[in-house]
Order: structure tokens, then sequence, then C-alpha cells
């Protein structure tokens, strides 16, 4: 979905057909589907558009303020949510073997084979929450995309 979805965001076909999905379709469900954070976490996640950051940002801020946490972490939840690869090796998950382009049988020292660098206890929760807004936000557009065409 989410790579459909991006192909869309900059297509130069936007012309609305009813015998198949187009990048129309996929970028109404978005719209429709969940909430405006949900739809924006959706096209941060998608990669196209850097303006989306700040829109995110502030949704999420006020997300956080409204249930009343605290929101002074937020920006590095959202950078940790965008890309929780481990840096040591690249999300792979083990180390390289020197000279050759295969992986070794050694897992990461910084993260321990699992390929993810570790997620620090202040951001857990908006981490939670973006997950949690983004994942409701592709349910509810794959809904409708596949309601509008299977009706």
């Amino acid at each position: 979905m989410l790579q459909a979805y991006a192909r869309a965001t900059i297509s130069t076909n936007l012309r609305d057909r009813d015998d198949r999905f187009n990048d129309t379709d996929r970028l109404k469900a978005v719209a429709l589907a969940g909430s405006a954070l949900g739809a924006t976490l959706v096209r941060l996640k998608a990669g196209h558009d850097a303006s989306v950051f700040s829109r995110a940002l502030d949704g999420i801020i006020g997300t956080l303020q409204r249930q009343q946490k605290p929101a002074k972490h937020a920006r590095a939840a959202i950078l940790y949510w965008l890309c929780d690869r481990c840096p040591a090796c690249h999300g792979r998950g083990f180390e390289k073997v020197f000279g050759a382009p295969v992986l070794s049988e050694i897992p990461c020292k910084s993260c321990a084979g699992t390929g993810v660098r570790a997620l620090p206890d202040d951001i857990r929760h908006v981490v939670a929450l973006l997950d949690q807004l983004y994942q409701r936000s592709v349910g509810e557009a794959k809904n409708k995309l596949f309601a509008n065409h299977f009706p």
C-alpha cells in the first residue's frame, strides 16, 4: 500500500478510472481514511514531501497535549519512527564479511542481531502512538479502496 501511495503522490496521470485501481483512488482513500494526522503520517512515511514533517510534528504535539502527556520528545520520536534501522549494520543484523559481498554469522554488536536500534524509554509511548495512528489510517484506506471497487 505504501509504495503504491508513494508512487501516486508523484503521479503525472490522475485521471479517474472505473475499471481498475489507479493513483487517484489511492490518494482519495488515504485522504478520507482515519484522521488528518493519520493521513499526514502516511504521506510522511511515503517520503516525497519534506514539508509534511512539520505538520506531523505539530499534529503529534497537539495530540500528546490533549492526552496530557509530555510532548518534548515528539521530534525525536518521529525521527525514530521514520528510521529505526541500526546505524552500525544498516539494518542487516549481522556483520559483513570483510572484502566480500556477504554477511557473516556474527550478530551486530550494536543491535544484537535485530537490525533495529534501541528504542529510548522517553519516546516509547510516542512511537507507539505514531504506529497506532499510521496503522489505523492505512487499514481504513485499504477498506475504502476495496469498498469503492468491490461493493
